[in-house]
């Protein structure tokens, strides 16, 4: 390795580890919030920690928050958003989904397939909404790109979803082609390359200097690998749907995937999928009745905030809004991580207002 890209290599980890070093660790339940469980599948098998912040005038619909990959008791979260929503007359809802409420987290990769965690998004609403209504969804992360599945040709959001927000993450098509296919993107193939640590076989236990350490522990606050173990195993989930594209595997990682260094040589020889990568094998495909509003983060290392997914994903979406904050990163929901947080809550609001 030369030394400029030796040079390379260590300002990109030291800029990982600012743009995860900066995630707050929330409460078991924020102030702001009412607090309580949803057990929603007849058999009581899973049963999520969810808050509530409820309008006191009139309710002019709902709203559903969900988290990604943002640590132990995500739906802190969205506190002041949801605040900003009940204010303007929403009911709004939020929880630690499969894998982060100790009572949904069956302990087996299999069970976060995202069409299991998009199942869990009507089964939870139906419970506090009502059967069978519409509601505005605001996800982030890898909740995001469940939000995205949900809306697949044969997933209930085509009629559920009043309106969809994604952080974060383009169209998952447009994200996966970047990935895998004849027109990749050599620079978010790189910086997603953790993909393939995070999916080596039980990756927070086996790599516990690694992952564990430089992410569940510091800065999420997990208080065991095991359950840390559980919200990694989303990754596992996105591919077993055929949500996500695998990239090739070059030995090289990005930023992220330096931070957590494991050695490329035993990612190679470890690695459950094809070293010349694996397509998308279910496609989203377009989005023609419900409104969507794409935001993103310029310099987010993870999910590349970038004309390219915008425009991909605006030629997928029939209504399509776009905003791209140019001080902020990956993390868009508190003001601890964005600078420009007000411009994402004023968004996200004057959005659902519009296509309510």
């Amino acid at each position: 390795m030369t030394t400029m890209m030796m040079a390379i290599v260590a300002l990109t980890a030291q800029l990982a580890t600012a743009d995860v070093g900066s995630h707050p660790i929330y409460p078991p339940c924020m102030p702001s919030m009412t607090c309580f469980q949803i057990s929603p599948y007849p058999d009581d098998s899973l049963v999520f920690d969810c808050a509530a912040v409820n309008s006191s005038i009139p309710t002019k619909g709902n709203v559903y928050f969900m988290h990604g990959n943002d640590g132990p008791r995500s739906k802190g979260m969205w506190s002041l958003i949801m605040q900003r929503f009940a204010a303007e007359g929403y009911n709004t809802l939020a929880c630690d989904q499969r894998g982060f409420s100790p009572g949904a987290s069956p302990y087996v990769p299999t069970a976060y397939n995202y069409d299991f965690l998009a199942q869990d998004i009507f089964a939870i609403a139906d419970n506090y909404f009502g059967v069978g209504g519409k509601f505005h969804v605001v996800a982030h992360d890898q909740g995001a790109r469940v939000g995205w599945h949900a809306l697949r040709a044969v997933g209930s959001g085509r009629s559920r979803f009043a309106s969809y927000s994604p952080l974060s993450e383009a169209h998952s098509d447009a994200f996966s082609d970047a990935l895998y296919g004849p027109n990749p993107d050599p620079v978010q193939q790189l910086n997603f390359q953790y993909l393939r640590q995070f999916t080596l076989n039980n990756s927070v236990l086996t790599y516990e200097q690694n992952i564990w350490h430089r992410l569940c522990q510091q800065p999420y606050g997990y208080k065991t690998p095991r359950a840390c173990q559980t919200a990694i195993w989303w990754y596992q989930g996105a591919i077993a749907s055929g949500n996500l594209a695998v990239q090739p595997f070059t030995g090289i990682f990005g930023p992220i995937g330096t931070m957590f260094g494991i050695p490329a040589s035993f990612v190679k020889e470890h690695t459950p999928y094809p070293l010349n990568g694996l397509p998308q094998r279910t496609k989203v495909g377009e989005v023609k009745t419900v409104p969507v509003f794409y935001i993103c983060g310029a310099s987010d290392l993870a999910d590349k905030c970038t004309d390219r997914f915008r425009d991909a994903t605006a030629k997928l979406v029939t209504n399509f809004k776009y905003l791209r904050l140019e001080a902020c990163g990956h993390g868009l929901t508190t003001p601890q991580q964005c600078s420009e947080y007000e411009k994402v809550v004023d968004g996200m609001v004057n959005f659902v207002k519009s296509v309510a």
